[in-house]
């Protein structure tokens, strides 16, 4: 076991949103933490990111597939987030959150808040298919 990781061996760190072992926990502006069981889940994802995310979200994917391991480990093709990014961005970042910030942990919310990203990217297909009268 790697001295890194500490008591736990199942602890993963991932910027922006780690689980980390109790009493790792750092606190200031803009970071909140939980503490679950054996867990401290931090989340410091900055507001701006967020904005984006929700006008550009494509843009958001390209600077977290570049700058962060976002998406290292949430897929086992490359083919899957490269036909998301074209054709549901909003559903693969959605996708990514829950791997990352809930260990794939699928509930009611999270199918919930998938269903919407569904439809935020399926909206703009229907209206090229809708008659003005």
């Amino acid at each position: 076991m790697p001295a890194s990781r500490g008591a736990y061996p199942f602890v993963r760190r991932s910027p922006p949103l780690s689980r980390l072992a109790c009493g790792a926990v750092r606190e200031g502006p803009g970071v909140r933490s939980v503490k679950s069981g054996p867990f401290v889940f931090i989340a410091a994802m900055p507001i701006l990111l967020l904005i984006f995310a929700l006008f550009i979200p494509r843009v958001v994917i390209v600077l977290l597939w570049l700058f962060t391991t976002w998406f290292q480990g949430a897929f086992d093709t490359f083919i899957i987030p490269v036909l998301g990014f074209i054709f549901l961005p909003y559903t693969l970042l959605w996708y990514t959150v829950v791997q990352n910030s809930f260990g794939g942990q699928w509930g009611l919310w999270q199918i919930l808040i998938l269903a919407i990203a569904l439809a935020f990217d399926l909206a703009p297909a229907g209206k090229k298919y809708h008659r003005s009268a």
